[in-house]
């Protein structure tokens, strides 16, 4: 009588690798559109956030000084701001890139704004980011045209008014 002969079987078949390869596939089809709408909105919040800071930034400095600041549009801090920036831990951020792309400014011409300029994000993130910065009660969320967050006559730039 012979003994059977066992083979030792180690490794993956090319089905079960097929099978395995699928299943990530599909999950990934999954994953990757939550993940993206999930950094969109960690930057439509931070970009909110980081307004609301700033703008209260310049209004402390208007209520202390009297005035405005100049304006700057190149992501340098406007002067005599480095206290209310340090302060407020704004300053690390403000010399940096938006999360939006672009560079943060600041526009004491007119209606007094903190800016973003060039952002390289499409509109509809913008409106996005319209929707958390304006006032609840406003008839003008969801528009880049009007209010307090708005678009600029060069297209590429957004303003939101601190007010007068």
């Amino acid at each position: 009588m012979t003994k059977p002969v066992y083979r030792n079987r180690s490794g993956m078949t090319l089905v079960e690798i097929l099978i395995t390869a699928s299943i990530i596939g599909l999950l990934a089809a999954f994953i990757m559109p939550a993940y993206t709408m999930a950094v969109k909105y960690r930057e439509n919040a931070l970009v909110a956030s980081r307004l609301r800071q700033a703008a209260a930034a310049f209004g402390l400095y208007r209520m202390e000084v009297g005035a405005l600041p100049a304006t700057r549009t190149d992501g340098t801090v406007p002067p005599g701001m480095d206290d209310y920036f340090v302060s407020l831990g704004i300053k690390s951020w403000w010399t940096q890139p938006t999360p939006v792309g672009g560079v943060w400014g600041w526009s004491a011409e007119g209606t007094p704004a903190v800016m973003l300029y060039n952002v390289t994000r499409p509109a509809s993130q913008m409106l996005d980011v319209d929707k958390m910065v304006e006032p609840v009660e406003s008839d003008r969320i969801g528009s880049l045209s009007a209010g307090s967050f708005c678009k600029t006559r060069s297209g590429e730039s957004y303003s939101y008014s601190i007010g007068q």
